[in-house]
């Protein structure tokens, strides 16, 4: 419980710090965009934990050899992350009209 609860902290230091870093890129979306924005980042984190914690224990509860079970999570865990990889800068300019993603 202690453990996720520092995991969580961290996580909500890191939105803040980044917030902070980029309120001048920020100030630059209206409202709909910064809204557009919150949707995009959630519902890929959301789908991401669906993808790799729900798909990827319905796969893997059919391979009884703990090695491929293993070696089938990585790619689940490698092809969701290079898939949100390239959908979510798609979508952050498309909603914000080209002002996001800046590396």
């Amino acid at each position: 419980m202690a453990d996720d609860l520092v995991f969580l902290t961290l996580l909500v230091l890191v939105v803040i710090y980044h917030i902070v870093k980029n309120r001048d890129l920020l100030k630059q979306l209206t409202v709909a965009q910064l809204l557009g924005t919150c949707a995009c980042y959630l519902s890929a984190f959301l789908l991401g934990v669906f993808c790799l914690y729900d798909a990827g224990n319905w796969i893997s509860r059919f391979i009884s050899h703990e090695l491929l079970k293993a070696i089938v999570q990585f790619v689940a865990i490698g092809f969701t992350l290079i898939f949100y990889g390239y959908i979510l800068p798609y979508l952050l300019k498309k909603v914000t009209n080209g002002v996001l993603p800046k590396s």
